[in-house]
């Protein structure tokens, strides 16, 4: 089981990336945000108003415009009554209730959905945590592209009882360009038990510029879940505010 400093030691240019693990008491989910681009940098995330999901706000707005903003702009976590989802685009709001576990919901609830239509087919990658008849579930979802243009959708579910996480990101790592895309199952890696700022902070710290590269940090979320009793905690990191 790796550790995430060795993970990151390895992956200059991860993209976006969702962690999610259970500990003794509490589930988890992480999603950390890497970017190149100058529009894909001008960007925050934000509790919504409603502190109902957590989304994009733009730290400048003509910059974000530059890019594509179906794709810079979205929701990246959504909180139910009884769990959550977690993304890296449009797909976060396909889903309405959380009605079946995990691998099952976020199967079909994307049984349509494609890849990012950019120039590097960037997958869409999603987590689910889901509380049904006081059992939780969780899952990681990807939709990638198979090179000939047929989106390839791979559901990875994560035993409750396990005690580790796993790791799942839209790249495979290298800084170059055309960016390779994430492949394989999910990278099992150490559980976290901390707080949501432990976690966040640990995670940031882990996806550090390697050696005198450039810094790609945007933001990292991360969000607990405490079995038991159901209660959500967060915490977020934002590049733009350090």
């Amino acid at each position: 089981m790796m550790k995430i400093k060795e993970l990151a030691s390895k992956m200059e240019y991860p993209g976006r990336f969702i962690i999610m693990g259970n500990n003794k008491e509490n589930l988890f989910a992480v999603y950390g945000v890497t970017a190149r681009s100058a529009s894909s940098k001008a960007k925050r995330y934000v509790l919504s108003k409603d502190k109902k999901s957590i989304c994009v706000e733009a730290t400048d707005i003509n910059v974000m415009n530059k890019g594509n903003l179906s794709l810079l702009d979205y929701t990246a976590v959504r909180f139910f009554h009884n769990g959550l989802i977690i993304g890296n685009g449009r797909q976060t709001i396909a889903v309405e209730n959380l009605n079946i576990r995990a691998f099952e919901q976020i199967t079909e609830s994307l049984e349509h959905e494609t890849y990012e239509l950019d120039k590097y087919s960037t997958p869409r990658i999603t987590g689910c945590i889901a509380n049904i008849n006081n059992a939780w579930s969780q899952a990681v979802h990807i939709i990638r592209n198979d090179g000939m243009g047929k989106s390839i959708r791979e559901c990875f579910g994560l035993p409750i009882q396990s005690e580790q996480a796993l790791f799942i990101s839209t790249y495979a790592g290298p800084n170059i360009r055309p960016t390779p895309s994430f492949l394989g199952k999910p990278i099992s890696i150490e559980a976290l038990k901390e707080s949501p700022k432990q976690i966040a902070e640990y995670v940031y710290n882990a996806f550090g510029p390697l050696m005198s590269k450039e810094d790609l940090r945007v933001s990292v979320v991360a969000v607990s879940i405490n079995k038991d009793i159901g209660e959500t905690a967060y915490y977020i990191i934002n590049a733009v505010d350090r």
